[in-house]
């Protein structure tokens, strides 16, 4: 599976694709260029106990599909009340 960054933070006017099958990344760039950014996106795809109480804490309603096309309003949304959980 790869993750496909796009417009996150400082990254904007290109695409970066993250390998999520690796079980070690090293991120490598100038200042302010979007290493901390990526790996703060990584740490909360992958830290369980975080999404665990997130997603026990905080509903979000979906509608009924099978699949969810991630959008930039979905993601605001999402990201939006992952903002105001953390600050708990």
């Amino acid at each position: 599976m790869k993750l496909l960054v796009k417009n996150l933070g400082p990254i904007r006017g290109n695409t970066q694709t993250i390998d999520l099958s690796k079980r070690f990344y090293i991120f490598v760039g100038l200042n302010n260029s979007g290493k901390t950014y990526v790996s703060q996106l990584l740490w909360t795809i992958f830290n369980r106990n975080v999404i665990n109480r997130f997603c026990q804490e905080v509903e979000i309603n979906f509608e009924e599909e099978t699949s969810i096309e991630i959008t930039d309003e979905l993601l605001s949304k999402v990201l939006g009340k992952y903002a105001e959980f953390l600050k708990q």
